[in-house]
C-alpha cells in the first residue's frame, strides 16, 4: 500500500498542524483592548449576548455565539482567506482569525469557572468529527509546530515514495516536548490510516506517552493508541521496546518486516537507549526498512541516524527556540582555566596584577566570582532609569526616602545572576570542594568576596547614569540589596520562590486556607509529607503565614515586587518568622550522584538522616520546583524539568565525561525554560582543557549549523581516546575506592551480594558503556577498556603501599580508614583487573559458554574470543542475554569523507607523474617537446587543482550550513591558494 496523495499524506499533516495552531493561537492572542479572547467570549456570555466585538492590531472582527447543548459555538463574520500551512513565527494575527473563520471553533465553561476553546477536525476515513482541545485537555505550546511543520516539509516530497522521504530523526531537549511531537504523528497516521507502532524505552515512558495522548488527543485517538503491540492489536499500539522487539518481535515482523502487505509508521521514543541492547536495536533498525520511521532523540546521534538511514534530521537551536518563545537565549560564558600556584597567586597579587584575569586554582572560585559579580541589563532599563531619575529629583536626592524605588528602578534594570537557582555539573570527586566554596568559601575570603560584590553592583548601576555620585550608589546598595554569599545568600534565594509560589497562589483565586495550599503544592510541584520530609507542610505553614502576617504597606508591596535581593524584606521575614529561617537554610544545597541525595544547611553542614525512596523522589521535587538553591550533580544534567533554573555551569578539573558535546548540550537545555520568568538565563563553563565543543558560540548558531558543530565536536571526543581513558579510568576508580570500598562498608544492608562481586560487576558495567559508545566496535573499545583498567589497577595499588591504618592510606579512602579485611578485598580485586587485562590480550580462538555469573576472568576471557556478528546473526540472537556483543563494523560517513580526501590530495601529488604519463603516451617518448609538455603538466595540474577546490567548497558548507556559497568558494580558493602555490 503506497500512499502518496498529497490530499491524504501532506494534506492531513497540514489540517492538524492548522488545527492545534489556531487552538494555540486563540489562548494567546491579546485583543486591544488588552483582554484576552477568553476574556471577551466569556463577558458576551455572561451578558447574554450572541456576538461579540473586539480589535486586533487595529482590526475590527465580530464572533457570533451560539449556544449549542454545554458548549458555545464561535464563528468570525466576514470575508476571509484562508492562509497556507507555513512556519508558525511568519502567521499574521489576520491570518489566524481567518484559519479561525474556515475553523469550527467552540468555547467549554464549567460552574467552577474553568474554560477552553476547542476546534473539530473530519476524520474523512472513519467519517465521524473529532474535537481537539476544550475542557481538561493540554493547550500546545509552540515548539511542536515548528518540529510538526518540518515533517510537513518533508511529506510534500511527493516524487518519493514515503518509506524513503519520511526517515526523521527529531532531537529535541529532554523535557521540551518530543512526547508532544510523538503524538502529533500518531494523529496524522491514524487519521491517514496509516498504521502506527510507537516504541518507548519502558513501562513508565508507556504510561506517561498514554496520559500524554488522553490529555492532548482526541478522546477516539488517545484510546487506539492506549495498548501495546499484539497479534490482535496490531493497527495502533505503544510497546515497550521489550515488548516490540523481543516478545512480540515475530508477530511485529511478520505484520510490517519485510514481506508486509501494507506500510506502518514506526515510532521510537529515546532512541538511544536501543544501543543498551544491540539485539534490539538490529531488530529496530530492521523493522525500519521499507517503513516510514521517525525516532527521537534528546541529541543528535550519528551512529543511530546511519544505522536507521535517517534522511532528515530535526533539532531547534536555542537562538530558535527564543524566536518561537519556547526558551530563553543563555549568556554563555566560557572558560578554559590558567592553572596557577598559589605561590605565583600571592606574587601576582602583591604586584597589584588581577587575580580575576589569572584566575585561581581551582574553578569553583572563579566561578563564584564570576556568578557573584555578574549584572546584566534588562531590556526595559532605559524606562526604569528614567523613572528613577524622576523620583530622585522628586525626593530632593534624599536617600532614605528612595528605598522603595530603588528597588523598583533595580528589579526592572538589571538580573544579577547570584540571585538565580543553580545547578552545577562537575564530577563526583570534586562535588565537596565545590559544595565548601559556594557555602562558606575560604577562611579569610569572606570580607573581599563581599565587597567585590558591592563594587559590581554600584559599577553595574554607575553605568546606567542615574545622576547619584558613586557613594551615594553605594549607600543605596548596602542599605538596600542582599550582597553577601553563601550562607547569607542561599536561603534568600529560596525564600525568593517560597514568596514567587505565595504570588502565584495568590493569582489562582483560591480560598488561602492549608488544606488548599497543601493540594496546590502537591499538584504543582509533587512535593509531599514523605516518610522523614515533611515538606508539602513547611511550604504550607511558610506561605500561610507569609499571607496572613499583613504588615505594612511596604511589607505588602515588597512581597508582590518579589526582587530577589531585598535585603530589608528578607531580614524582616527571618526575624519575624524564625520557623520560616530555619526552613530556608535547610537544603540549601543537594548533591544528587549515582541515584543517591546529600543535603545540605546552606553554612556547609550535612544533614544526616535516614532517608526512603519517598524522601529521595521527594527532594528531587523540591529540586524542581526551586526551592533549593543550589544543586551539585552530574546526573541531573539529563531529564531534570525546572522551570526556575536559569543558572547552570559545568566545573571539569580535568579530562571528564562531562567534556561530551552532547552532555554539555543537554545541560545547556536546562536553562530558560520558563520563558514567561523575569530576567536571563545563564550558562557557564569552567575547565581546564579545551572543549570540544565552542559553547560560546552556540547561541548565535541555526539549528542546522548546531548540528554540524556537535556532530564534529562529539567525533573529536571520541576520537581522544587518550583523554577518554582518562575520564573513565578516574570516575570508574572513584567508584570503586568511595562508593564501593566506603560507601557499602558503612552501609552493610545495601550490599546485595559480597563488595569484590559488586566491584566486579561495576567494571563489566564499564566495559558495556565503552562498548555502546564506540559502536560496538570490538577493536577500538577493548583498547579503550584495557587501558581504562591498567590506570585504575595502577591507581588502586597506590593506598596499598601504605601501612594499614594510616593516614597516608586514609587520603585514599576520603580519609576513611579500612578495615585489614576490606584492605584484602582490595588486594584481590587488583590481582583480578591485571588477570583480566592479561585475559582481554589474548589471541587464543576457545570459545566458552556466557554465563551472568562468570568470574571477571572468565567474563574477560569470553569477551578476548567473541567474533562480531553481522546484521543478520544479531537478529537471531538472544535479546534477554547480558552476553557482550560485538558488532561488524560498516563504513561510516567519517571513514568516507577521508576516504575522499585521500583520493583528491592523491591526485594533486600525482598530477606531475600523470602528466608524464600523458606525454609519453602521445609522442611516444621519441623526442621531447618543451612547450607540449608544458600544456599537458598545466592542464593536469589545473584539473587537479579544481577536483581539489570542488572537495573544498563542499566541506566547507558541511562544516556550515549557514555558509553562503559565495563565501565557501572564497574559502575554498583561499586554501587552494595558501597551500597549494602552483608556479609555471
Amino acid at each position: 500500500m503506497r500512499l502518496h496523495q498529497k490530499e491524504k499524506i501532506s494534506g492531513t499533516a497540514e489540517e492538524i498542524y492548522n488545527t492545534y495552531l489556531l487552538l494555540y493561537k486563540l489562548n494567546e492572542i491579546k485583543v486591544d483592548s488588552g483582554k484576552s479572547l477568553q476574556d471577551i467570549i466569556v463577558e458576551a456570555i455572561t451578558q447574554g449576548k450572541t456576538q461579540a466585538e473586539f480589535k486586533v492590531k487595529g482590526n475590527s472582527y465580530k464572533v457570533n455565539i451560539i449556544k449549542k447543548g454545554g458548549s458555545y459555538e464561535l464563528g468570525i463574520s466576514g470575508e476571509h482567506t484562508k492562509p497556507e500551512a507555513k512556519d508558525i513565527l511568519k502567521y499574521t494575527d489576520e491570518e489566524i482569525i481567518a484559519l479561525w473563520a474556515d475553523s469550527k471553533v467552540s468555547f467549554e465553561k464549567d460552574p467552577n469557572n474553568n474554560r477552553a476553546f476547542a476546534v473539530g477536525l473530519h476524520d474523512q476515513s472513519r467519517l465521524q468529527d473529532l474535537k481537539v482541545g476544550g475542557l481538561g485537555k493540554k493547550v500546545p505550546f509552540a515548539l511542536r509546530f515548528a518540529n510538526f511543520y518540518k515533517v510537513i516539509e518533508v511529506l510534500k516530497d511527493e516524487g518519493t515514495p514515503l518509506e524513503e522521504r519520511l526517515r526523521i530523526a527529531n532531537n529535541i531537549a529532554t523535557c521540551s516536548g518530543k512526547t508532544g511531537d510523538i503524538a502529533l504523528l500518531k494523529f496524522w497516521a491514524y487519521l491517514t490510516n496509516i498504521p502506527c507502532v510507537t516504541a518507548v524505552p519502558s513501562d513508565n515512558l508507556r504510561n506517561q506517552s498514554n496520559n500524554f495522548d488522553r490529555a492532548f488527543l482526541p478522546d477516539e485517538v488517545a484510546q487506539e493508541f492506549a495498548e501495546p503491540f499484539s497479534e490482535t492489536n496490531a493497527e495502533y499500539a505503544t510497546s515497550t521496546f521489550t515488548e516490540a522487539f523481543n516478545t512480540q518481535w515475530n508477530v511485529l515482523n511478520d505484520t510490517y518486516g519485510k514481506n508486509k502487505s501494507k506500510p506502518a509508521l514506526i515510532l521510537i521514543d529515546e532512541a538511544p537507549k536501543l544501543k543498551e541492547n544491540a539485539v534490539q536495536m538490529a531488530r529496530a533498525v530492521e523493522i525500519s526498512y521499507g517503513n516510514p520511521t521517525a525516532f527521537f532523540s534528546a541529541t543528535p546521534d550519528k551512529f543511530l541516524s546511519e544505522e536507521f538511514k535517517i534522511k532528515q534530521q530535526i533539532l531547534l537551536s536555542p537562538k530558535e527556540r527564543e524566536a518561537l518563545s519556547i526558551g530563553k537565549l543563555p549568556v554563555v560564558y566560557y572558560h578554559k582555566m590558567k592553572f596557577k600556584a598559589l605561590k605565583e597567586m600571592g606574587s601576582a597579587t602583591a604586584q597589584g596584577k588581577s587575580t580575576y584575569e589569572l584566575r585561581f586554582v581551582v574553578p569553583e572560585m572563579a566561578y563564584a566570582e564570576k556568578s557573584e559579580n555578574t549584572h546584566i541589563r534588562l531590556n526595559q532599563y532605559k524606562d526604569a532609569v528614567a523613572k528613577f531619575k524622576d523620583e530622585i529629583k522628586k525626593q530632593n536626592r534624599n536617600l532614605d526616602n528612595l528605598s522603595q524605588s530603588f528597588l523598583d528602578f533595580i528589579s526592572q534594570s538589571l538580573d544579577s545572576q547570584a540571585y538565580k537557582e543553580g545547578l552545577i555539573a562537575t564530577e563526583r570527586r570534586w562535588a565537596q570542594d565545590v559544595k565548601n566554596y559556594i557555602t562558606e568559601g575560604r577562611e579569610g575570603d569572606a570580607q573581599k568576596r563581599r565587597k567585590k560584590r558591592i563594587e559590581s553592583f554600584v559599577k553595574a548601576i554607575k553605568d546606567l547614569n542615574i545622576g547619584l555620585a558613586e557613594n551615594s550608589i553605594r549607600c543605596l546598595v548596602e542599605a538596600n540589596l542582599n550582597i553577601e554569599f553563601g550562607s547569607k545568600l542561599l536561603p534568600s534565594i529560596k525564600l525568593h520562590n517560597i514568596l514567587d509560589t505565595l504570588n502565584e497562589y495568590k493569582k489562582s483565586g483560591r480560598e488561602i486556607n492549608k488544606d488548599e495550599i497543601s493540594e496546590f503544592i502537591n499538584k504543582k510541584y509533587g512535593i509531599i509529607d514523605s516518610s522523614s520530609l515533611k515538606f508539602n507542610s513547611e511550604l504550607t505553614d511558610a506561605i500561610y503565614m507569609l499571607h496572613a502576617h499583613q504588615g505594612n504597606q511596604d511589607y505588602r508591596k515588597s512581597i508582590e515586587r518579589n526582587y530577589p535581593g531585598d535585603k530589608r524584606l528578607h531580614e524582616y521575614i527571618f526575624d519575624e518568622f524564625p520557623d520560616i529561617k530555619n526552613f530556608c537554610e535547610q537544603d540549601a544545597v543537594v548533591c544528587y550522584f549515582n541515584g543517591r541525595i546529600k543535603r545540605f544547611r546552606s553554612n556547609g553542614e550535612q544533614i544526616y538522616k535516614y532517608e526512603t525512596d519517598s524522601d529521595l523522589k521527594n527532594t528531587l521535587s523540591m529540586v524542581k520546583a526551586g526551592f533549593v538553591p543550589n544543586v551539585i550533580s552530574k546526573e541531573l544534567a539529563f531529564g531534570i524539568d525546572a522551570p526556575r533554573l536559569n543558572r547552570a555551569v559545568a566545573i571539569v578539573q580535568d579530562k571528564a565525561e562531562i567534556l561530551d558535546p552532547m552532555f554539555l548540550l543537554q545541560l545547556m537545555g536546562r536553562v530558560g525554560r520558563d520563558v514567561k520568568s523575569k530576567g536571563s538565563c545563564y550558562f557557564d563553563m569552567f575547565t581546564s582543557d579545551e572543549s570540544y565543543l565552542k559553547v560560546d558560540e552556540i547561541t548565535a548558531s541555526s539549528g542546522a549549523n548546531l548540528l554540524t558543530k556537535l556532530e564534529k565536536g562529539y567525533e573529536n571526543y571520541i576520537r581522544d581516546e587518550e583523554g577518554i581513558i582518562q575520564a573513565r579510568s578516574k570516575a570508574l576508580d572513584d567508584d570503586l575506592r568511595i562508593k564501593h570500598m566506603v560507601y557499602y562498608s558503612l552501609n552493610p544492608s545495601l550490599v546485595v551480594k559480597s563488595i569484590f562481586d559488586m566491584m566486579c560487576t561495576r567494571i563489566k558495567n564499564e566495559f558495556n558503556s565503552i562498548n555502546i559508545q564506540y559502536g560496538y566496535n570490538k577493536e577500538v573499545c577493548l583498547n579503550v577498556f584495557i587501558n581504562t583498567l591498567k590506570d585504575v589497577s595502577n591507581n588502586l595499588k597506590l593506598p596499598l603501599n601504605y601501612s594499614n591504618g594510616s593516614p597516608a592510606q586514609a587520603w585514599f579512602f576520603g580519609n576513611f580508614i579500612l578495615k585489614p579485611d576490606k584492605m584484602k578485598e582490595l588486594q584481590r580485586l587488583v590481582k583480578t583487573i591485571d588477570s583480566a587485562i592479561v585475559l582481554l590480550n589474548s589471541k587464543s580462538n576457545g570459545a566458552m559458554r556466557y554465563s551472568d555469573s562468570m568470574s571477571l576472568e572468565d567474563w574477560a576471557r569470553y569477551v578476548a574470543h567473541a567474533k562480531p556478528m553481522n546484521h543478520e546473526d544479531l537478529l537471531k540472537a538472544d535479546p534477554n542475554s547480558s552476553a557482550p556483543i560485538f558488532m561488524e563494523q560498516k563504513e561510516r560517513s567519517h571513514q568516507q569523507v577521508s576516504i575522499k580526501k585521500k583520493i583528491m590530495y592523491g591526485v594533486m601529488i600525482a598530477s606531475s607523474f600523470i602528466a608524464v604519463g600523458i606525454y609519453a603516451l602521445f609522442t611516444g617518448g621519441a623526442i621531447f617537446n618543451p612547450m607540449t609538455a608544458t600544456a599537458i603538466f598545466v592542464g593536469t595540474v589545473m584539473a587537479a587543482a579544481i577536483l581539489f577546490t570542488a572537495v573544498k567548497i563542499y566541506e566547507k558548507k558541511a562544516e556550515n550550513p549557514d555558509m553562503e556559497v559565495g563565501t565557501a568558494v572564497k574559502e575554498a580558493f583561499s586554501t587552494l591558494w595558501s597551500s597549494h602555490k602552483v608556479t609555471v
